[in-house]
């Protein structure tokens, strides 16, 4: 009886030192899950900034696309009506280099019928005056 009282003291003992262990075990790994716990909604907090700076920066990014379309779209605007305003002014331009040319030519031809006329008008004062002065040799 004293083998078996010493047996399950031994047991007891061995049942103690156990049980003693996995508590000890069971706390490590509470501790474990605990700092995990924490660590995990750390993270989590973390991805959630992250995420939030992620929608912001895209937003910017839409808000500046958006922009620079505008922008673009004005500037490109600018750009067709000046070249319009310009191909105007050209074409002004053109009308009144022709009609500088047809007034060039038309003036032209007057002065050549002037200088012809005054041509003429020369040629029939020097046989005037040739015949003026026959007829006053023929008076002397």
């Amino acid at each position: 009886m004293e083998e078996e009282l010493e047996a399950e003291r031994q047991s007891r003992a061995k049942a103690e030192r156990q049980r003693a262990e996995l508590s000890r075990e069971y706390d490590e790994l509470t501790d474990r899950l605990d700092e995990s716990c924490v660590a995990t909604a750390a993270q989590i907090e973390l991805n959630k900034k992250r995420e939030t700076e992620i929608l912001k920066m895209r937003k910017d990014l839409e808000e500046t696309n958006i922009q620079h379309e505008s922008t673009l779209l004005s500037l490109r605007k600018k750009h067709q009506d000046a070249i319009t305003e310009m191909s105007e002014q050209c074409d002004q331009l053109n009308k009144m280099k022709v009609k500088i040319e047809k007034d060039k030519l038309a003036v032209r031809m007057q002065l050549d019928d002037t200088e012809a006329a005054t041509d003429h008008v020369s040629h029939e004062r020097a046989v005037a005056d040739k015949n003026l002065k026959a007829l006053q040799g023929q008076l002397q």
